[in-house]
């Protein structure tokens, strides 16, 4: 069994399991982020299960999209993914995604450098997540905010997979090679190198189904932040797990959920945002996605549910318990320890 580490992107501290490593380190060898990357957004969701410190890209003036695990109850702790998907824990509940947090408990905070401690430019009030049990398949969600916002948006990939070989612009908030946090950072040509299968019905890969792999460029303190057609400038995932300790490993492996498989829960949100998507031109040669199946009985708050293969929870509605799920028994083993930083940290 190969032994690695996984890192939450935005909840977590590596811990590598048989290896030494150095200090973590995020967007590795990138820059500071500018005006131009201002519809990325820092997140930051207060569940009872912990402070979620994660990353967000505005595709609305008031409609998010990140990782399901950033606006959600999580379990951290020792587990594995498996190339298939499936979850392998090895402490009580590790790597499992419970009920969708109260609206109100996410909030959105905007610039380079945001204040912590100030008002937040934003609050949730409507969360739509894709009903995962797991970390390892399907993290994606949206946060439909409680107003508009003067910014930027981005462009949405719902109508093409994405290609190996593809170039992306990778833009989050997290712990810098100094290992301090706060300031959002970008880095270009970061190349697609795996990309998992468009359904569970299709011949297993080296990634779950629905994701895909970039190496070297983001890391911990960037969950749910975009990758970035270079060519387009569109949204085609939100970023998931790092499966290293530290982000310049060799050929380490970076998963980031695909955006065109949940086309119907991103329009979904889109209707409940009250706002059109800006889609991004169809590709001249495409190959053809497919949304997932329902995840059998899935973890969601209260509110109108139509769509078996998500949930929805809308401000004010009640908690419901963490589920418990435990799947495969082989796989690359990993070490989480959450992130806690105190809030306004640099």
């Amino acid at each position: 069994m190969l032994a690695a580490s996984l890192l939450l992107g935005c909840t977590a501290e590596v811990v590598t399991l048989e290896d030494g490593g150095a200090s973590a380190q995020t967007i590795v060898n990138g820059e500071v982020s500018d005006e131009r990357d201002d519809a990325v957004v820092y997140l930051l969701a207060t569940p009872e299960s912990g402070v979620q410190n994660c990353t967000g890209a505005l595709v609305a003036p008031n409609l998010v999209l990140t990782a399901l695990h950033c606006v959600a109850y999580f379990a951290s702790g020792t587990f594995s993914c498996n190339s298939d998907g499936t979850l392998t824990a090895m402490s009580p509940g590790a790597g499992m995604i419970g009920a969708l947090a109260d609206p109100s408990e996410v909030k959105i905070f905007a610039g380079v450098k945001p204040d912590l401690h100030g008002e937040p430019d934003a609050y949730g009030a409507a969360l739509f997540g894709t009903g995962a049990r797991t970390i390892c398949r399907n993290d994606f969600a949206a946060v439909v905010l409680d107003r508009s916002l003067d910014l930027p948006t981005v462009p949405v990939r719902l109508d093409r997979t994405v290609k190996r070989g593809e170039r992306m612009l990778v833009v989050g908030y997290g712990q810098k090679e100094d290992n301090r946090t706060g300031e959002r950072r970008r880095r270009e040509g970061v190349v697609v190198t795996d990309v998992g299968p468009a359904s569970d019905a299709d011949p297993p890969g080296t990634t779950a189904p629905r994701t895909f792999v970039l190496r070297e460029g983001p890391c911990h303190g960037d969950s749910g932040g975009p990758a970035l057609s270079e060519e387009t400038g569109a949204l085609t995932g939100v970023y998931s797990l790092a499966p290293a300790s530290n982000c310049m490993t060799p050929n380490v492996r970076n998963v980031y959920t695909r955006l065109a498989p949940f086309r119907d829960l991103v329009l979904q949100a889109f209707e409940a945002a009250g706002m059109e998507p800006d889609l991004e031109p169809p590709d001249p040669d495409p190959e053809p996605t497919e949304p997932p199946p329902p995840d059998p009985d899935p973890i969601g708050g209260s509110g109108s549910r139509e769509d078996p293969s998500c949930a929805c929870r809308m401000a004010g509605g009640r908690k419901s318990e963490l589920a418990a799920l435990f799947a495969g028994l082989v796989g690359v083993a990993f070490a989480v320890r959450r992130f806690r930083r105190p809030l306004g940290a640099r």
